[in-house]
């Protein structure tokens, strides 16, 4: 694709991208995105969305914090998606207090709309890093603010409860 002039559209690129992270071949995918840009094709959102999955996916997380200022350079908008594929890669590596740093930051600075789903991204991952506490406090922020859990919320949070009792 990247030999035929003039170039495909970004829209063909972004397909390509998309069923490489399917096939989960993430790596393969950031060496297409680095071409396109190199190449000068322009990229937008989704394009980046996919690349900061696939960084993610390869537990490259820090990788994708350069793609996010992509985002701000460009003037594309920021999503709780993107945050949320952020976040979840946080607790992938196990970089918890980083993600509740960028979590914070997200809430202070206005950077999306705070909603049910990066709350849920939250919880889930302390859950899973067995850190209980600080999911209940931050389910209890969720409420206070008016946010209306959703069944993924309460089920990691019952998971997450229960796994204790579940391991001895």
């Amino acid at each position: 694709m990247t030999r035929t002039k003039p170039f495909p559209s970004v829209k063909k690129f972004n397909h390509l991208l998309t069923r490489l992270v399917y096939l989960r071949e993430h790596p393969t995918a950031i060496g297409l995105f680095k071409d396109i840009c190199n190449l000068g094709v322009p990229v937008n959102n989704y394009t980046l969305s996919i690349v900061l999955k696939s960084y993610c996916h390869c537990n490259c997380v820090d990788y994708g914090f350069p793609v996010l200022g992509m985002f701000f350079k460009r003037g594309c908008a920021l999503s709780a998606v993107t945050f949320s594929t952020l976040l979840r890669g946080l607790f992938m590596e196990n970089k918890i207090n980083e993600a509740l740093e960028l979590f914070l930051k997200i809430a202070i600075e206005d950077l999306c709309e705070v909603d049910t789903l990066l709350y849920g991204t939250m919880i889930e991952g302390l859950c899973k890093k067995m850190k209980i506490d600080t999911a209940l406090k931050v389910f209890d922020e969720m409420c206070d603010k008016g946010i209306s859990p959703n069944v993924i919320v309460y089920s990691s949070l019952i998971r997450g409860l229960c796994r204790p009792i579940c391991d001895s």
